[in-house]
Order: structure tokens, then C-alpha cells, then sequence
């Protein structure tokens, strides 16, 4: 059996780990034949995971180097443990571009695991940065029992590297952060917020802002670090709004000045919503400025694709944007805004039109008629010039000879 397992590919182990680790083996009968696979035998009841991520550097060390290094580095710290007395068996795994260890533990350890996994973290850090130039980043999780607890643990070591505040060294113990309540819909709020700055509505964006800040920093008592991270999050949204704003609207030009350099300086909250205000009435008055001949240009692009194009039948709201460069959600919302009605409706139009002088004048049969309207087949061709005209196609073709 040793001969064996020694004869698995490392990368195949690796896999077949990370499937646990990753919550992807939710059953416990699945989780155990990986392991009776692996030869894996965990004696102790309870788990932790700490999760290094190495960020690569122009002159770092490779990727493959950084993961032993860091295996290393652990097993000698945790050999260090073993002579204290503690009783715990580590397994170590790749994924997501994070190397981590499994350590089962006894459940004495419950009580100081925040105190223990943190020293053993801080003594992690301190070796490799003895050792590495690139920003080393350790998340630890929580201790849990049972083998679900290894994917438990996991997904709080990750968070903790995802929760990093800066691009230099970070620890973060999950056990140590205090939540009080998420954040109040921050992504919901930003692609309103998009939404409305796009449209130039001045007011209603800045509405959403000041509802966003009071909600998380006026009337909740945050954790600092909580609060830290959320300077942060914002701070990188309103870089990735003026970034995503002139993807779809590259005929917008922005003063130097909205590059956004004062949401850098930034030291308070109240700093903070005070730079990114002003980065959006700048936005806003930009779009505005800028507006009315953006949307003769972009209104003459729809419609010159729709007038080329209706008769497919897989032309869709995707195939517009991608013409016109903005994205399908912004495509609809600003043809429903300029003509007063949608992109369907309009191209329903056009191509029940087309119908009719072909009812009229020709003497196909209702699936080719539909076929060269740009409907995939008669049924719907029908449904819809009911809908539009009162009359089936039929009877509209009967009234045209009746006429004549």
C-alpha cells in the first residue's frame, strides 16, 4: 500500500485533497474514502486550517519553491509543538494558489486554539520573511470538529487572506475578527450607484452614497478593522466605477483631476465620503456635459444594427452592446429612456412589418414568412401579430385580397 501511494502523482493527492477542502465532497462517506485513499488517518476529533499566500514578485521566488518553503518552515514549528506535549497531525495541500495545513487536534485545545493557531501563524510569518522578499499573506480559521470542519476552517483561513487590508504582509485570525452584521448591500448599492451616474442623475447617486455610509459608519458601532476594511472596499469601487464607466461610455472624457488620487489620501470615513462625493459629482458632470451627443451617436448605432440586422432570428440584446460598446443592461435602459419603449418591442415592430408586406405581396406560407421576418418559427410570428395588429396573419392576408 505504501508502495503505492508513494507511486500517486503529488498533483493527483492534491486534488483529490482539495475536493474536502473546498467543500466539494459534502458527504461524510466521500470525504472518508479520499482520505482511505490518500492514507490519510486523523486520530483527534477537531481541526484548523492555515492558509500562506505568496504573492509573486518580478525577482521572487518561484511558485514551487514558495510552497515548500513554506511546508518546511511549518513542519519544523509544528515538530517544535509535538516536543511541547501538544498531540495534533498535520496534512498539507495546494489550492487556489494558497498552500495550507490541515492540523487534527485534540479538543483541549479548544479553548486556547486562537492564542495557539496565532502563535504558530506568527512564527510562520517571521521564517519566511527571513527567507522571502514578496508579501507573504496568513489566514487562519477557527477550530471545528468533525471532518466537515476541515472545509469549515478552510473557508475561514481564505476569508482571512481575502480580508488583507494592504498589499504588504498581513495575519488575519478569523477567530479574532468581530462581526456585527454585514455591510448594508454594498454591491447592490454599487451597481445603482453605477447606474445612476451613467444616466447623470446627479442627486439620486448621491442619495445612494450618503444612505451606504450612514447605515455602515453613523448608526452601527463597527469593529475598527471592520470599518478599516470597508475604507478599503470602497476606496477600490470607486477606482473600478470611473474604470468600468469609460469602458462603456469611451467617448466620456475625465479631467485629470477625477483620477482619484484624493481617495488615496484619505485618513478618516468622513474623509473619505467627502472624496468619493466629489468624485461623483465630477463624474456626473462630465456624463452630462458630454451626454447629448453620446446619445445621438449611440441612438444612430442601435438603430443602424437594427434596421441590418432584425431579420435574424439570434439577433438578441447582447449582439447590440457588443456593437455599440456599452453593456446589454445600459443598452436597454438607455433605449427605453430615448424612445419610450424596448429593444424587443421596436425590433417586434419592425419585423411584423416585414410580415405584412410579405402577407401582402407574396405568396409564402406563414413558416417561411416567419422564417424571413427573423422569428425561429410561425407559432410565435402569430403570437405576436395577434398581439400587435388585433388580427392573426391569416385574417390579415384575407382582408389584403379582399381589398383588391
Amino acid at each position: 500500500m505504501s508502495r503505492l501511494l508513494d507511486s500517486i502523482p503529488w498533483s493527483v493527492r492534491n486534488h483529490l485533497f482539495a475536493r474536502i477542502l473546498e467543500g466539494q465532497a459534502a458527504d461524510l462517506n466521500e470525504i472518508r474514502e479520499i482520505l482511505d485513499f490518500l492514507g490519510i488517518e486523523f486520530d483527534y476529533p477537531c481541526f484548523i486550517v492555515i492558509l500562506v499566500h505568496i504573492d509573486p514578485a518580478d525577482k521572487g521566488t518561484k511558485e514551487r519553491n514558495r510552497s515548500k518553503m513554506f511546508s518546511c518552515v511549518i513542519k519544523d514549528i509544528l515538530d517544535e509543538e509535538a516536543e511541547a506535549g501538544r498531540d495534533f497531525y498535520p496534512v498539507f495541500a495546494d489550492t487556489d494558489n494558497k498552500t495550507g495545513v490541515v492540523i487534527n487536534t485534540t479538543k483541549y485545545c479548544t479553548e486556547g486554539s486562537t492564542a495557539w493557531s496565532r502563535s504558530i501563524a506568527e512564527k510562520t510569518l517571521f521564517r519566511l520573511k527571513n527567507r522571502l522578499t514578496d508579501p507573504i499573506h496568513i489566514g487562519v480559521g477557527k477550530i471545528h470538529g468533525g471532518l466537515h470542519g476541515i472545509h469549515r476552517s478552510w473557508q475561514e483561513a481564505a476569508y482571512g487572506i481575502d480580508y488583507r487590508l494592504t498589499e504588504r504582509d498581513s495575519l488575519v485570525i478569523y477567530g479574532e475578527l468581530q462581526f456585527e452584521g454585514e455591510s448594508h448591500c454594498r454591491t447592490d448599492m454599487g451597481k445603482k450607484l453605477k447606474n445612476c451616474i451613467m444616466a447623470g442623475r446627479e442627486g439620486e447617486a448621491c442619495s445612494f452614497l450618503k444612505n451606504f455610509f450612514e447605515e455602515n459608519f453613523k448608526y452601527r458601532k463597527l469593529p475598527f478593522e471592520t470599518s478599516r476594511y470597508l475604507f478599503f472596499a470602497i476606496q477600490s469601487d470607486a477606482f473600478r466605477l470611473l474604470t468600468e464607466i469609460r469602458q462603456d461610455l469611451p467617448d466620456i472624457c475625465f479631467p485629470d483631476s477625477c483620477e482619484g488620487s484624493e481617495v488615496i489620501k484619505c485618513k478618516t470615513i468622513n474623509g473619505l465620503y467627502e472624496a468619493v462625493h466629489c468624485l461623483i459629482l465630477r463624474f456626473c458632470f462630465c456624463i452630462n456635459n458630454n451626454q447629448k451627443s453620446h446619445n445621438t451617436v449611440l441612438l444612430e448605432r442601435i438603430y443602424d444594427y437594427l434596421n441590418k440586422n432584425y431579420t435574424d432570428s439570434n439577433l438578441c440584446i447582447r449582439n447590440i452592446s457588443q456593437y455599440t460598446g456599452v453593456t446589454p443592461n445600459y443598452l436597454s435602459q438607455f433605449f427605453k429612456k430615448q424612445t419610450g419603449e424596448s429593444i424587443m418591442s421596436y425590433m417586434n415592430k419592425m419585423r411584423i412589418s416585414k410580415a405584412k408586406e410579405l402577407l401582402k405581396y407574396s405568396q409564402g406560407n406563414l413558416k417561411t414568412i416567419a422564417a424571413t421576418s427573423g422569428y425561429t418559427n410561425d407559432a410565435i410570428l402569430i403570437r405576436t401579430f395577434k398581439k400587435l395588429e388585433g388580427i392573426t396573419p391569416g385574417q390579415y392576408r384575407n382582408t389584403c385580397m379582399f381589398m383588391e
